[in-house]
Formats: C-alpha cells, sequence, structure tokens
C-alpha cells in the first residue's frame, strides 16, 4: 500500500476487484463519513456552526471495514477543526487493502503543512469550497482572507503528489451570476472544479433556490460550462448531471433517489445515515441493509454524489473521463 496519497499500479489493481466485489454484493462504493459536526465559518446555508459540543470516535477503522467502500469522503462541519485529523486520515487509509480518500474542507485552517502531511497519512484529493470567485466568498462565510488562502494553497500543494486538487461550487441564487467566472478561476490556478446544486435540507429555507425566472439564465450558464469543459478538461461533472441541475430547481426536487444503497453517510459518533441530511436509521456497529428499510428517502436534494451516480454508463461519460482521468472519479463511476 502506498504510504502517501499517490495511487500505485498495484493498488489501482486491487481497486478493480474491490470494484467488482462491490458490484456483486451491491454495497455501497462511496462512504461519506462526517468526523466532525463543528465549523468556524459562518454560511447562511448551513446551521452546523452553531454545534456547541459533540462526541466522535477516535478511529473510523472499524467503520470503514464495516462497510467496506472504494471511496471514503471526510467531511464535516469543518475537519480540519480536529486536532487529530492526520491520524483520522492514516486510520482509514491503513484499515482496507485498498480504499481512496478524499477530503472536503473551507481551506480556513488549512496549511501548506498540514496538507503535506495529509497527503503522507493517505489523503488523494483535497476539495475547498468555493461559493465565489470573490471578496463575496469571505463574506458569505464568515471567513476574512479565506479565498487568498486557498488560492495560495492551489498554487502549491499540488506539488505534493495529490490525485486531484479541486474546487467544490454549489449552484445557488446568489452566485448564478460568477459560476463561470468561479470555474474560469478554478482553471486559471491549475485545478479541478465540481459542482452541485444547494437544498433547503439543512436549514429549511428556500431563500437561495433558483426561481423560476432564473431558469433560462441557468440552462445557458450550464451549456458555456459544458463548452468550457470541452476545451479545459477541468470540470468534472459529467453533462448527464449539469443538465439535470435546472430541472432540479424548476421542479423543486428529483426523485430516485439511491441513498444507502450507492452512498451511505456516517455521522462523527459512528451513526448512519442514508445521507446527510436523513434521520439516522442505526449505529455503524449495528447496521444492516435492512435497516434502510427504516429511511424516508425523499427528492429534495440534487447533490452531485446522487446525480453522478445515476448518470447513464455509456461511451460519452467514459471519453469525459478519459479526457483527463481521475482514479477517485472513476471509482465512483
Amino acid at each position: 500500500m502506498a504510504t502517501n496519497g499517490s495511487i500505485t499500479a498495484w493498488e489501482k489493481t486491487k481497486a478493480a476487484f474491490k470494484w467488482a466485489d462491490a458490484q456483486l454484493y451491491g454495497r455501497p462504493r462511496l462512504l461519506n463519513l462526517e468526523v466532525t459536526k463543528k465549523c468556524n465559518a459562518r454560511c447562511g446555508f448551513c446551521p452546523y456552526w452553531m454545534t456547541k459540543t459533540e462526541e466522535v470516535l477516535d478511529d473510523y477503522a472499524p467503520v470503514v471495514q464495516k462497510f467496506k467502500p472504494m471511496v471514503v469522503t471526510v467531511s464535516g462541519g469543518e475537519p480540519t477543526l480536529r486536532k487529530d485529523i492526520v491520524e483520522v486520515v492514516r486510520g482509514i487509509k491503513q484499515s482496507q487493502r485498498f480504499v481512496y480518500v478524499q477530503m472536503i474542507t473551507n481551506g480556513s485552517l488549512m496549511t501548506e503543512e498540514l496538507a503535506k502531511k495529509l497527503f503522507d497519512a493517505g489523503l488523494s484529493q483535497m476539495t475547498f469550497s468555493v461559493d465565489f470567485p470573490d471578496e463575496r466568498h469571505d463574506v458569505g462565510r464568515g471567513l476574512p482572507g479565506n479565498l487568498e488562502r486557498i488560492k495560495k494553497l492551489c498554487r502549491v500543494i499540488p506539488s505534493y503528489g495529490f490525485d486531484r486538487v479541486a474546487f467544490n461550487t454549489f449552484f445557488m441564487k446568489d452566485n448564478l451570476d460568477s459560476v463561470m467566472d468561479t470555474a474560469k478561476l478554478a482553471y486559471d490556478l491549475g485545478v479541478c472544479i465540481s459542482f452541485s446544486a444547494y437544498t433547503t435540507l439543512k436549514t429549511d429555507k428556500d431563500e437561495q433556490m433558483v426561481p423560476a425566472e432564473r431558469i433560462p439564465e441557468m440552462m445557458e450558464t450550464v451549456e458555456k460550462l459544458i463548452a468550457m469543459k470541452r476545451q479545459t478538461h477541468h470540470i468534472r461533472n459529467s453533462d448527464h448531471y449539469l443538465r439535470m441541475i435546472p430541472q432540479y430547481f424548476a421542479k423543486g426536487g428529483i426523485g430516485g433517489c439511491e441513498a444507502g444503497k450507492k452512498w451511505i453517510h456516517v455521522t462523527a459518533d459512528g451513526h448512519v445515515k442514508p445521507c446527510s441530511e436523513l434521520e439516522v436509521i442505526a449505529h455503524y456497529s449495528d447496521y444492516t441493509e435492512r435497516d434502510l428499510e427504516k429511511a424516508n428517502i425523499c427528492d429534495k436534494c440534487y447533490f452531485a454524489c446522487r446525480g453522478e451516480s445515476s448518470a447513464p454508463v455509456n461511451l460519452g461519460r467514459v471519453q469525459e473521463l478519459s479526457g483527463r482521468p481521475n482514479f477517485g472519479e472513476a471509482l465512483a463511476f
């Protein structure tokens, strides 16, 4: 096993066998591991910053061993608030013969030194949450200087050997006019970008849902993104997913969610949810697939992890991935 976030040829071979095994036994390929609900940002579209106390696990290796995913996304809250985050990542990486580990962070506490330690511990992908390409990002998150910190990191840490460094950006009403500029910023920095769609599930507030009168504008923006993707290859969403986002906002939801089947969520204290926005259905130590029968699967989000899992497996998507492949993305696909 590689001791850092780089992916060896032998690991790719093991991953291929593990992918086939997951397909055969119907296990989730993606595990979203929420290692804390605490956050130092003050985003209006998320209440996690209000978390004052919580219980967390010291070791998530048993969780990973339980689900045997191919990809683990370390998330929060803000995962770097945990002083032991490097050991958390190392434990996840060493828990299986192969597991691809990625992290979503707001970047405010990230340093070049910490990024290097995370890479050496086994982190393969670093993703920064970026809402706007300018000072509006810092204002919205209540983190002065945050975007400049992310930009500086993006200029340095790809050289450490990460499989991917990326932006994660949500489509929402307030940033619809700057989506293209955010994609261009990522390209100028030499990193990738993936888009997702805002949901009301975290706060039950619909202020950031894109209104009906702006759906044509969104559709036009999506086509511009697809055209940019053809030229730059740094936009990692499928055409299918991008074109479904306006439909999600127009309808207020999309049915057919496979939460708990193709991906699953575990909280900081080890409880299982089908996805991050649904209710707890079991503790990981007791979980069985029958617990999914308790879940009230909804249609109120269209996160990329959901939408991409239902994207058609066809020649077009294979060509998209092969244009500039990323190993973790290929696993989830």
